[in-house]
């Protein structure tokens, strides 16, 4: 599909869908107003902000933020080198809901700058959205039956060799009826070993993250089971 660029002040949209000047206002409102602190709980680096657009549409807009060592030098800019981060990850999106995936909708990615840049995605929000992380600590009954729909949804990324590099419970939503996403597809891409290979890591992942921040067992135990028996692969 072909992609509009719409400019409004020093920001740049890209979408394949018709943004009007009143949901654009809204969107760069809300990117100057972004920022980076995350709350320690598996959230990220970035503070998502949520919008309702001139449209009716609600919607999530998610800054870049730098990790590691240098974050303390450069919170936010990025050299440009190829795709922008945000166009990186707007094309993931696309690509796995193509596939089944269950991931929020990609409206547009937006920047700041050329050379070095700021970058920001726009998302649909989903509906009522409440994290694993969060509702394993509620010892929900449904647990369960939720980490089985997770683990066919990283079959999915399994099967088509696609590697989610940050997977853990807080990057997995529910929404109000109990359907589950995957978020944080930056720098996710295509895994060049095998599939069998590519479920160990998925696995290592998760269960680094449960461990680390003292979440229930059953969060290790079930998902390993789950995921071996959706991929036919074992430890």
């Amino acid at each position: 599909m072909v992609r509009n660029v719409k400019k409004s002040g020093p920001y740049r949209f890209v979408s394949e869908q018709i943004l009007t000047n009143g949901d654009i206002e809204v969107l760069s409102t809300a990117m100057a107003q972004s920022g980076c602190k995350g709350n320690g709980r598996l959230s990220g680096r970035a503070t998502m902000t949520r919008v309702t657009l001139k449209s009716s549409v609600k919607a999530v807009v998610k800054p870049y933020c730098r990790g590691g060592i240098v974050r303390y030098l450069v919170k936010r800019h990025y050299f440009r080198w190829r795709k922008l981060r945000s166009e990186g990850e707007y094309d993931m999106l696309k690509y796995v809901r193509a596939l089944g995936v269950n991931v929020p909708k990609p409206m547009a990615y937006a920047f700041q700058g050329s050379l070095f840049y700021k970058a920001w995605l726009i998302t649909k929000e989903i509906d009522s959205p409440q994290s694993l992380f969060d509702l394993s600590l509620k010892n929900e009954p449904d647990l369960p039956d939720l980490l089985g729909s997770l683990a066919c949804q990283v079959a999915l990324l399994i099967e088509h060799k696609i590697r989610h590099i940050d997977l853990h419970p807080g990057n997995v939503l529910v929404d109000r009826s109990g359907k589950v996403y995957l978020v944080d597809f930056d720098k996710a891409g295509v895994y060049r070993g095998s599939r069998s290979g590519l479920a160990k890591r998925y696995i290592a992942r998760w269960n680094r993250a449960v461990r680390k921040y003292n979440l229930p067992n059953r969060l290790q135990t079930d998902f390993s089971v789950r995921l071996n028996k959706s991929t036919g692969t074992h430890k």
